[in-house]
């Protein structure tokens, strides 16, 4: 439980050890918190990995450190947007717990970053 960041902050811890008075199995919370753990690290690598090589300029003078940043950014968050659609056969609502952000903030980075 430590090793979880808990990005939906003290609502998801009291939700968790709720679940945890409730079902008093604390293996298969510990099993689902891993499992987040891991999808996340692996979506983020994946993305950053791809949309980095893809978004380094051929010639560097004259290129807006700033302008730059934001464009990987926005990469970024499209590749893992996409995967995380891709692994949950499209269920908006799952992807936006899978990566840690409202349903509202998921349907809004889609519309702003173009994803169809």
């Amino acid at each position: 439980m430590l090793a979880y960041d808990w990005p939906g902050n003290i609502r998801e811890l009291e939700n968790v050890i709720k679940r945890l008075v409730i079902l008093g199995n604390e293996q298969q919370i510990i099993e689902e918190l891993t499992h987040k753990i891991e999808s996340r690290r692996k979506i983020e690598k994946a993305a950053l990995e791809s949309s980095f090589a893809e978004s380094l300029p051929d010639d560097p003078m004259g290129v807006s450190l700033k302008n730059m940043s934001r464009n990987l950014t926005s990469t970024a968050e499209k590749e893992v947007i996409l995967r995380a659609l891709q692994q949950t056969q499209w269920n908006r609502k799952q992807a936006a717990v899978m990566l840690n952000v409202s349903y509202k903030t998921l349907l809004n980075k889609i519309r702003k970053l173009d994803i169809r």
